[in-house]
């Protein structure tokens, strides 16, 4: 009696534990999102150029070694980075830690090679006012944006800091090859200014905003 008493006693402790437990969907794979989001991002970006329209000499810039280098360059971080979004969205990012390495690099490339150009490029820096470009640069990255927190947000990050600078230098990546690729101004002070400023600010609205998103 005294072991029947007690096995019902084990059991009612199971039952109120295992009461609020319900069935739970498993998280899609890391890469399958992040190729959905690369092939949705380029569909959406070839349209907007289309809409915008592309600059009149691509055909000459792209035998531009310079121009195609920053593309590659841009294009490059920004995929690694869209990588790193989601698998920073599973906790511990599956072990694969060492992929964060590979967009910081390319960033760092990037922002010493614009520095670079800033320093030594004869130019004038212009007065901050609305541009087209930066209309461009919203529409460019707006739903890029919306779908990279959302694919981000069927996970559980444990850094949800390193997952919001990941997805703005995502975001901000192919935004800024789309500006690039519909405005015909090489300048770097209008580059730095209307290109280049817009992604800034989105960054550091996904640092101190989108970010709480990601905690729970």
């Amino acid at each position: 009696m005294h072991d029947v008493g007690k096995e019902d006693s084990t059991q009612k402790i199971i039952n109120s534990l295992c009461e609020d437990l319900h069935e739970l969907k498993l998280a899609p794979h890391p890469l399958k999102m992040a190729l959905l989001w690369m092939v949705l991002g380029v569909v959406y970006l070839g349209v907007c150029l289309y809409v915008f329209e592309i600059r009149d000499d691509l055909g000459t810039k792209l035998l531009d070694f310079l121009f195609v280098f920053e593309m590659i360059l841009t294009l490059s971080m920004a995929i690694s980075a869209a990588f790193c979004s989601v698998w920073m969205a599973v906790p511990d990012m599956r072990g694969q830690k060492w992929m964060l390495s590979v967009p910081i690099t390319f960033f760092a490339v990037l922002v010493t090679w614009i520095g670079l150009q800033t320093l030594l490029a004869s130019y004038k820096f212009p007065d901050i006012h609305w541009h087209n470009c930066y209309k461009e640069a919203m529409v460019f990255g707006v739903i890029p944006a919306i779908a990279l927190i959302y694919f981000s947000l069927r996970g559980k990050t444990t850094r949800p800091a390193g997952l919001s600078v990941m997805n703005a230098l995502a975001v901000g990546g192919f935004g800024y090859t789309a500006l690039r690729l519909s405005c015909g101004s090489d300048n770097i002070g209008h580059i730095c200014a209307y290109h280049i400023l817009p992604y800034i600010l989105f960054a550091l609205f996904c640092i101190f905003i989108v970010r709480k998103i990601y905690r729970w």
